[in-house]
């Protein structure tokens, strides 16, 4: 009974943390969606802000799954049932209620595209984001001890929030500084940038005109479709969700063969059986 009382404490707070993060940042982010060329560049800060709020959050993942590791493990050894497959269903319905509840109440705050179908598109990304986060976190909380995973993730949340950094500070008005080709290259191995591009397709191609200024004069209005354009992303929607959904497959994979690993039998104790 202490056990189940922990547990419901540990998820009960969880939720709260990502309501309340959906609060802070859609206050924080409401007024920042003129559409102009300025507000394009703000939502890509915005995004890339959201993604970064959804890899910290998912961090409690390596807790939760280090916390029931032993007993998957004894499980896996003892050949009952298919825990891993279990823990991975219910880290699946935790993302989804947690980043359901983060993206409606962000919504409530933020005047994000009005289509109905880009404003489903938008919840369901923060999903695979948040899904992904998290299962990052259950591969490395399956391979490495609590600190050493704790520690991993950190390093690769740093690599993608450098990068996310490196394509908001990007000038949609220029061409690209040879300065950020280099993470151009290197933002392929980040998750995250996929779901960025995802995102900010979703809400610009179905925008109206948007207004390019200079020196505080309007010089012209482009279609939202023509300022993503002008952002150097690839406007492969599904293919990005895709590329998303191959991650999440791929580190379940690093996870199950962490674990497999741990309960294979030494050379040692095989040939000592």
């Amino acid at each position: 009974r202490r056990t189940w009382q922990r547990q419901y404490r540990q998820r009960l707070s969880k939720v709260a943390s990502w309501i309340f993060a959906g609060i802070f940042l859609g206050i924080a982010m409401s007024e920042q969606m003129a559409l102009t060329m300025e507000g394009v560049v703000a939502r890509v800060g915005m995004f890339s802000i959201i993604n970064s709020v959804v890899g910290v959050l998912s961090m409690s993942a390596i807790y939760e799954f280090s916390q029931s590791r032993r007993n998957i493990m004894h499980e896996l050894e003892s050949q009952v049932g298919s825990p891993f497959l279990y823990q991975t269903l219910l880290v699946f319905a935790e993302s989804l209620l947690c980043s359901l509840l983060f993206s409606v109440i962000f919504i409530l705050f933020v005047p994000l595209s009005p289509d109905v179908g880009s404003r489903i598109a938008f919840i369901f990304l923060i999903f695979l984001a948040t899904l992904a986060c998290s299962m990052l976190a259950v591969a490395l909380a399956s391979m490495f001890s609590h600190n050493m995973a704790v520690n991993v993730y950190s390093g690769c949340l740093v690599f993608m929030f450098v990068v996310a950094v490196s394509k908001s500070a990007t000038d949609p008005t220029k061409d690209i500084p040879d300065a950020n080709k280099f993470f151009s290259v290197v933002s392929h191995f980040s998750f995250l940038r996929p779901v960025l591009e995802a995102q900010l397709e979703n809400e610009l191609v179905g925008l109206g005109k948007i207004t390019v200024n200079f020196a505080a004069m309007e010089v012209e209005k482009i279609s939202g479709k023509k300022a993503f354009d002008q952002l150097g992303f690839s406007r492969i929607f599904t293919g990005n969700i895709f590329i998303i959904l191959a991650w999440i497959v791929l580190l379940w994979n690093v996870g199950a063969l962490g674990l497999r690993r741990y309960i294979q039998p030494t050379k040692r104790a095989a040939r000592s059986g």
